[in-house]
C-alpha cells in the first residue's frame, strides 16, 4: 500500500476494531486469540507504514507501534503489562487527528458553585466554551473562522466574505460505508452529532471524486440553501467533497454513455450555475420535462447519437476550459 491517504484510512478502521485490553487474567481468556489475530494483521499494516515516507502518518505509526506492544502482551497473558502501552496508543491517536484538523473545542472551566453576592448556585460569569472550526462558505467558497455552540449539531451562519447564509451540521464519524456504481458513490455516514445523538447521513454524489474517511474524523456538513447538501468538509484532514447530485442528464446519458467523464461536467454546470439565477432554473426545469422524451430518440437513431455526443464532447472541453469542470 503505497498511498499514504489510503493508509491513513486502513490505520483508522484498524484502530477501531481494537479493544481495551482486559482488566485481570481469566484462566483460557478469549482475548489472547483475539489478540493475537489483530497483532497479526497489525505487523502487515506496519509493515506497509514503513515502506510509506509519509510525515503526516508520524504518530499513526507510533500509535500502531504500542498498540501492538499491548495486543502482544495480552496474546501471551501478561494482562497487566497491556494497559500502559494502550493508554500510549491512544494518546498518540488523538496526536495523530491534530496535524490536519481545522477545529478545536476548548475545555469546559469550572466556575464556582456558589455567588455570595446573588445567593445563586453554580453561578458562572464565564462565556461557554465554544467549537472553534475553519468552514468553507458553500455559496463563494471563502474559508472563514467560526464558533459554535458544542452542545447543538445544526447551526446557521452567514459568511463574513459574501454575507450569505448557510446551515452545517458537524458530528464525529462512527462509520462510513461509501457504495460505488461507475463515478458515483453513495455515502451511509454513521455520525455522533455535536450534543451526542447519533444520526444517520446518507449522500449521493456524481463528481467521481471519493471523499477519504475513517472513524473519528469530524465532519460539517454544509448546506445552501436550506436541506441542499453543497459539501462535505472533512475538519479532520482538510479534505472537502463538493457533491454533484446524480440527477438525471437524459440526453448527455443516452448519447455518451452513464459513466462518460462529461457528466460530470454538465452536473457541476447545472449545480454550480444555471440553480444559480431564475433563467438558469428556468432552463433545468425545461430541459428536464423534456428530456426524457428526447433520449430515446437519440438512442434509436446511430447517426444521430454519434453527432448528439460530438457535439457534447465539445461543449464539455469548452466547459472545462472556461474552469466549469469538476
Amino acid at each position: 500500500m503505497s498511498d499514504p491517504e489510503l493508509l491513513r484510512i486502513e490505520l483508522g478502521r484498524y484502530f477501531a476494531e481494537l479493544p481495551e485490553p482486559p482488566v485481570y487474567r481469566r484462566r483460557d481468556d478469549p482475548a489472547r486469540p483475539k489478540a493475537l489475530a489483530l497483532a497479526t494483521e497489525g505487523e502487515r499494516l506496519l509493515a506497509s507504514a514503513y515502506a510509506v515516507v509519509a510525515p503526516g502518518l508520524a504518530f499513526d505509526v507510533l500509535a500502531l507501534e504500542a498498540h501492538l506492544e499491548a495486543l502482544v502482551a495480552v496474546a501471551e497473558g501478561r494482562t497487566e503489562a497491556a494497559e500502559l502501552p494502550w493508554r500510549r496508543a491512544q494518546a498518540l491517536e488523538a496526536k495523530a487527528l491534530e496535524g490536519l484538523r481545522l477545529w478545536r473545542q476548548p475545555e469546559a472551566a469550572s466556575g464556582p458553585a456558589f455567588d455570595r453576592e446573588s445567593g445563586r448556585s453554580r453561578y458562572d460569569p464565564r462565556p461557554d466554551a465554544r467549537f472553534e472550526c475553519k468552514l468553507i462558505c458553500p455559496g463563494c467558497r471563502k474559508v472563514g473562522d467560526y464558533a459554535v455552540s458544542p452542545l447543538h449539531a445544526a447551526h446557521v451562519l452567514s459568511c463574513p466574505a459574501c454575507g450569505a447564509p448557510f446551515e452545517v451540521f458537524v458530528g464525529e464519524l462512527r462509520e462510513a460505508q461509501v457504495t460505488r456504481r461507475g463515478r458515483a458513490r453513495e455515502y451511509g455516514l454513521k455520525l455522533n452529532a455535536l450534543g451526542g445523538v447519533p444520526s444517520m447521513v446518507e449522500v449521493a454524489d456524481a463528481s467521481g471524486v471519493e471523499l477519504a474517511l475513517r472513524p473519528k474524523d469530524r465532519l460539517a456538513l454544509l448546506y445552501r440553501p436550506a436541506r441542499t447538501l453543497r459539501a462535505v468538509l472533512n475538519l479532520s484532514t482538510s479534505r472537502v467533497l463538493w457533491v454533484q447530485e446524480p440527477g438525471a442528464c437524459f440526453i448527455a446519458t443516452a448519447a455518451l454513455g452513464p459513466d462518460a467523464p462529461e457528466l460530470a461536467t454538465f452536473r457541476k454546470l447545472r449545480d454550480e450555475v444555471l440553480q444559480r439565477t431564475e433563467l438558469g432554473r428556468r432552463g433545468v426545469r425545461w430541459y428536464y420535462r423534456w428530456g426524457p422524451a428526447a433520449a430515446p430518440l437519440v438512442r434509436r437513431h446511430p447517426l444521430l447519437q454519434r453527432s448528439v455526443a460530438r457535439g457534447l464532447r465539445g461543449l464539455a472541453a469548452w466547459l472545462e476550459r472556461k474552469g466549469a469542470a469538476p
